[in-house]
């Protein structure tokens, strides 16, 4: 009997007993146990989901372009395989292999009295270093919709130890002055471990 390259699915060879019924039966649990396997692999991947979304965060005066790394410290909403640890706001994904982040962020929408907050960012970052960042500008959402959500997302390898992603949240004012009475509102940050265990 012969099976195939990749994935060992049997076939008969020309020289084997007729038998299609016990064939077709080698090849069933062949293809069964295989997509078990998948399966068994996709469920067990590692996901966590840290957020903030008791309370608001208030920031007084924000410079016109400055980030801040934001706090995401309600805990988790999802951690399977206990994967990810929270260290103030850093997010250390406890597993080797490629992990992808998705950062969400929730801001009020403002009146457009000058210095307004025309543009929000938000950012993912990775040991220090910007992986994306991604905007959204006050000018383009109206003020009934009263929030909009900026997300932004990257990827790369984490060594499982001392690597960690954090979330920047940036603003620019319309015309460059400092802008006062900021609110953060929800924030999130999702990792997902790309890589097959």
């Amino acid at each position: 009997m012969g099976v195939t390259p990749s994935r060992n699915y049997p076939w008969p060879d020309p020289g084997d007993p007729a038998d299609v019924p016990q064939a077709l039966e080698d090849l069933a649990l062949a293809v069964d146990t295989d997509v078990q396997f998948q399966y068994d692999r996709i469920t067990t991947r590692s996901t966590a989901k840290a957020w903030r979304v008791s309370a608001p965060t208030f920031i007084e005066t924000w410079p016109s372009g400055f980030g801040f790394f934001v706090v995401i410290d309600d805990g988790f909403q999802i951690n399977t395989n206990a994967a990810v640890e929270l260290s103030g706001t850093r997010f250390y994904p406890r597993e080797e292999g490629f992990w992808l982040f998705n950062a969400s962020m929730s801001w009020p929408v403002v009146s457009l009295t000058s210095p307004y907050p025309q543009g929000r960012h938000v950012e993912v970052w990775a040991n220090g270093t910007i992986l994306l960042g991604r905007d959204s500008f006050n000018d383009d959402i109206p003020v009934t919709d009263v929030s909009a959500e900026t997300v932004a997302a990257g990827g790369r390898f984490m060594n499982g130890t001392t690597d960690y992603v954090q979330i920047v949240a940036r603003v620019f004012s319309d015309n460059g002055a400092d802008i006062p009475k900021v609110w953060l509102n929800t924030r999130a940050l999702t990792g997902i471990r790309m890589t097959p265990v």
